[in-house]
């Protein structure tokens, strides 16, 4: 049994969490060294693009760091003629904070430990430049914003040459292409981004201070506990990474560090689309970052937008026994096709919907399961893996041909990595988890999903 599956005694919980405190000072120790051994700095990006996040010597951050532009006091005066208020993101209690995806409606309730406000810019610029440590402040502050929007782009001279798109030149992908932009972060010691991964590749560049970025594989994805696609905060871990959970999150006690580097001005590192990366600013931090098309992002969106006509014919349909015989076979289809892991929806359940439902019961709030327990449509109805006709396995493997497809193309880049396939394997297992979310969100709506899942996982693929 995988060891994100089950819950343990409280008692093997404190003793793990023991542990694992131990193990994170004494990883802390090790990755200077760690971390001087593989890395290794260039100056340039060629096709194919790596497939592991490295660090980077670029002309333009120097040439960035040296005009002084970007130091706190000039930066302030610019964001001073540029705006009487900013919007910033502030807390009183949490030092970790997360963005929501823009233009997206979220489907599941959300209690963020920040807030968002505008402050005067005055009072902004003369908390960044105080460079207080969090013992020191009573909140901690936290803005982002395109570079274009504070009247900076003109300060980024040659930023064009951080674009790293691994779209193919001559793709028909066209006007569906999203133009790169440069965006600026700036934060107060201590403040922390949440592990989390993005689906574009990103160049990454520290401009003021010092940044600690630690990066985790995508086969990490079940033990860093991501929170379900419907929710606000989707592609983000549920884990405090301060005071890990080992009761609700067991399996963050295995996760595996590929890598912790710090960066100080004029540093640079290249993120692979689908890497994890936890960041935190050692001191007051100015970066800035250039995010750049995935291919893998528009094979994603491709599996996604793919319509599985068997799984859309009966999602009005008003027979839930039915729509859930089909995503039984629908998922099982898939774990052969794929060749995933036996466990794949166990795997799905319990490192995305478990961990919300015993934070439910511990603040005595209704869970996803227990809420949807009390609707009568859900009772007496089993979900068993059927064994079906030749006849119906030729029609879902017709029916799920495209995808297969496509799923092969994200698997492709191994081929030119050393025959190392756990990056595409990782990836594939993440789109994968999405798509199966994806189809029970639309069948029985989000507040159904995780109940669906619960049962799914009960059952052996």
């Amino acid at each position: 049994m995988s060891n994100y599956i089950g819950r343990p005694c409280t008692q093997c919980a404190q003793r793990a969490s023991t542990v694992y405190n131990v193990c994170t000072k004494l990883s802390r120790n090790l990755h200077a060294i760690h971390t001087k051994v593989r890395q290794r700095k260039v100056s340039t990006l060629q096709s194919p693009l790596p497939i592991y996040p490295l660090r980077l010597q670029l002309n333009e951050a120097k040439t960035w760091c040296d005009s002084g532009e970007w130091e706190l006091g000039v930066l302030g005066q610019r964001l001073l003629r540029k705006t009487d208020h900013l919007t910033v993101k502030t807390s009183s209690s949490c030092r970790t904070f997360m963005y929501t995806e823009a233009g997206t409606r979220p489907l599941l309730n959300d209690t963020q430990e920040f807030e968002i406000k505008s402050v005067e810019t005055s009072n902004f610029v003369q908390r960044i430049c105080q460079n207080s440590p969090m013992t020191d402040r009573s909140d901690s502050l936290y803005f982002t914003a395109p570079v274009a929007d504070i009247g900076s782009l003109d300060k980024l001279p040659g930023w064009e040459n951080l674009i790293v798109s691994d779209i193919p030149p001559d793709s028909t992908l066209g006007e569906t292409l999203s133009a790169p932009t440069m965006s600026c972060w700036i934060g107060e010691p201590g403040v922390v981004t949440q592990a989390h991964y993005d689906v574009a590749n990103n160049i990454f560049v520290q401009l003021h201070g010092q940044k600690e970025i630690t990066f985790y594989h995508p086969n990490q994805a079940p033990n860093l506990y991501v929170f379900p696609d419907a929710h606000p905060r989707s592609r983000k871990s549920q884990v405090d990474f301060d005071q890990p959970n080992l009761l609700q999150f067991p399996g963050f006690a295995s996760a595996e560090k590929w890598q912790t580097v710090i960066l100080n001005p004029g540093d640079a590192v290249y993120i692979p689309s689908f890497w994890f990366h936890h960041v935190e600013a050692l001191t007051t931090s100015v970066s800035v970052n250039c995010f750049s098309e995935s291919i893998l992002k528009f094979y994603a969106a491709s599996i996604f937008n793919h319509k599985i006509d068997k799984l859309a014919a009966v999602r009005t349909h008003k027979n839930v026994k039915r729509k859930k015989e089909l995503v039984v076979d629908f998922v099982a289809q898939l774990i052969a096709g794929l060749g995933l892991r036996k466990d794949f929806v166990q795997q799905l359940y319990h490192s995305r919907y478990s961990p919300l439902d015993i934070s439910a019961a511990a603040t005595k709030s209704e869970s996803f399961c227990q809420r949807s327990q009390k609707e009568p449509v859900f009772a007496g109805i089993e979900l068993n893996k059927r064994v079906l006709s030749q006849e119906c396995n030729d029609a879902w493997n017709l029916e799920l041909a495209p995808l297969y497809t496509i799923f092969d193309k994200i698997r492709g880049p191994d081929k030119q990595a050393d025959k190392d396939t756990s990056y595409s394997s990782g990836v594939v297992e993440i789109v994968a988890s999405h798509l199966v979310e994806f189809w029970v969100v639309r069948l029985f709506g989000s507040k159904n999903a995780g109940p669906v899942l619960r049962q799914l996982s009960e059952d052996e693929f």
